[in-house]
């Protein structure tokens, strides 16, 4: 029997070429699969420069600019200065239509307000009391405030304040509540005042030593003065400036 053997092997031969040109093919393809099959294993690099620039501004570049508040507060302050402190008033002689007496002393206010101050006048003890306690006399306060010294009732004293130098002409009972001086206006220098008494008294007072302790005080213009029967209660941060003085007759 004869056999056709070149057909087998001629199959082969083809089919065998078809396989060796598919991997050259892939090897074209896919060079870096492995190194036996790549076309070109050659690397390259190179070098990459990152850089930032940083330049000045440029002429007529809009700045952005604030406000910044700056303020200095000054408290108000006020102060009293006086001498000397006690007033002592001597009558010789009294007659039955009474004599009259005066006597004054100095005193000042000074305070950076600028609205100025106001002064008030009080006592614990509003007669003029003796010192003799078997005394059973007293002088009064007069009946009214605003009254010329000739204008007093027996045995009675009254006030005034004025500045330094100028004589009171009018003066106040110790239970008038209300300002007894004013000054409306900032003034760089101290105030200089004067606290001025004036009695009347006639011979059917015994003789004695008669007196009382007021107290001055001068309060910031404006503060609200709530209370004069006691202590002056002054609606400020900035307490009263108080001087007492032994007023004897």
């Amino acid at each position: 029997m004869k056999l056709n053997t070149k057909t087998k092997y001629g199959f082969v031969g083809v089919a065998s070429s078809v396989a060796t040109f598919g991997l050259v093919a892939m090897a074209m393809i896919c060079p870096g699969v492995d190194g036996a099959f790549a076309a070109d294993d050659t690397t390259k690099t190179a070098d990459l420069t990152v850089g930032f620039d940083v330049k000045a501004p440029q002429e007529n570049v809009e700045l952005f600019t604030g406000n910044l508040n700056v303020s200095f507060t000054v408290n108000p302050y006020i102060e009293i200065s006086q001498s000397p402190q006690d007033v002592a008033v001597t009558a010789a002689g009294p007659t039955s239509d009474g004599v009259t007496q005066t006597g004054s002393t100095p005193f000042a206010v000074r305070t950076n307000s600028s609205t100025g101050f106001d002064v008030y006048v009080e006592a614990d003890n509003t007669l003029l009391s003796p010192a003799d306690s078997t005394n059973q006399a007293a002088i009064s306060p007069i009946a009214a405030s605003n009254l010329a010294l000739s204008a007093f009732g027996k045995n009675t004293w009254g006030y005034s304040v004025t500045d330094s130098g100028t004589a009171a002409t009018n003066y106040r009972t110790i239970t008038d509540k209300t300002k007894a001086y004013s000054k409306s206006v900032f003034s760089a220098n101290a105030t200089n005042l004067q606290l001025n008494f004036g009695t009347k008294v006639d011979d059917t007072l015994p003789s004695d030593t008669y007196s009382t302790t007021v107290k001055v005080s001068a309060v910031l213009s404006g503060a609200e003065v709530a209370n004069l029967a006691g202590e002056v209660e002054v609606q400020s941060d900035e307490q009263p400036a108080e001087e007492n003085y032994e007023y004897a007759y």
